[in-house]
């Protein structure tokens, strides 16, 4: 599963960039530390894991991206920060999110080799519950841009 998450977040770089004739293209751009590819792929990696996460955790609600991918400037080591509204007790969410970063760290290293290490963790995720009010979206305000919804119950077709 975390090899498809993640080569489904290469092809998509893929789909975006006529240059990038295959995943193997897609690997060198990263290695080059092209920001532009390192900031596509977190993009397309965090929707994969909203759209996995949407089907087997029901307290799921929305999901935010920010940070470096959002502004083009990501690179080796920078992770995909994600805002996740939730909705009741989400202490399964979470260990579900520990696990899933801790395999697309095994997978990444295994992609980009000595270069990422020393890296912990590709996935940042803050949690906040529904309120119903979009206050957190204020507060989490870049200097260039807001937080991108990316995934919302009801909203994708593949969510419940």
């Amino acid at each position: 599963m975390i090899r498809e998450l993640v080569q489904k977040a290469l092809d998509f770089c893929i789909e975006k960039n006529t240059c990038l004739k295959n995943r193997e293209d897609v690997v060198n751009m990263l290695l080059l530390e092209d920001n532009w590819v390192h900031s596509t792929f977190r993009y397309a990696l965090g929707r994969n894991i909203c759209e996995y996460l949407g089907i087997y955790c029901g307290e799921l609600e929305e999901i935010y991206l920010t940070g470096s991918t959002l502004d083009n400037r990501a690179g080796f080591t920078s992770d995909v920060d994600l805002v996740v509204k939730v909705r009741g007790d989400s202490r399964a969410l979470i260990d579900t999110l520990r696990r899933l970063d801790s395999d697309i760290m095994i997978y990444y290293r295994s992609l980009l080799g000595e270069r990422v290490r020393e890296m912990r963790r590709i996935l940042d995720a803050e949690f906040v519950p529904l309120r119903g009010d979009e206050s957190f979206v204020k507060k989490k305000r870049r200097l260039f841009h807001p937080p991108l919804l990316i995934w919302r119950r009801n909203f994708n077709s593949n969510s419940v």
